[in-house]
């Protein structure tokens, strides 16, 4: 009885094969998971911004909300928050306006001259707005860089 170990090419080229492919396969699947989890990340980024953005307003409107201390100005065609406080014997005035894509604070002594240049970006996006929609209700319209738009309504004492 003769045993002969004979190894055909095909042997060897079907596991390659299918390693190869299996192999391919995993590389696409995980390209395009990453180019997925990127666009997800992107978004919710810039929904984050502008939910984010509206939520601080509020915050600083709810902590300095007195009689007379939160108005909407116009300067230099923009629709311009300003939130007076005090603090110790000074006051200050902190300004939110939207400038150049980004909602824009500009925090000032009492007194000094604002300009509006010079704001520390708090979020960038699309467009925002302000308005006074009654006596004491003013509502922010924000829209993200994806299109979608964000708004709130904050009551006044």
């Amino acid at each position: 009885m003769e045993h002969k170990n004979h190894r055909h090419f095909i042997d060897f080229l079907f596991p390659l094969t299918l390693f190869l492919i299996f192999a391919s396969l995993a590389v696409i699947i995980i390209l395009l998971a990453t180019n997925i989890y990127q666009e997800t990340n992107r978004n919710s980024y810039y929904n984050d911004n502008a939910r984010l953005s509206l939520i601080y307003v509020t915050e600083k409107i709810h902590q300095n909300n007195s009689e007379g201390c939160i108005k909407i100005l116009n300067k230099d065609n923009m629709n311009i928050l300003r939130i007076s406080h005090s603090m110790k014997e000074d006051s200050y005035n902190t300004y939110i306006y939207y400038k150049d894509g980004y909602i824009k604070e500009l925090f000032l002594k009492e007194g000094v001259t604002a300009d509006f240049n010079f704001g520390r970006n708090i979020a960038p996006v699309s467009s925002f707005s302000m308005e006074m929609t009654a006596a004491k209700l003013l509502s922010f319209f924000c829209i993200d860089h994806n299109g979608q738009q964000y708004h709130t309504v904050i009551g006044l004492k």
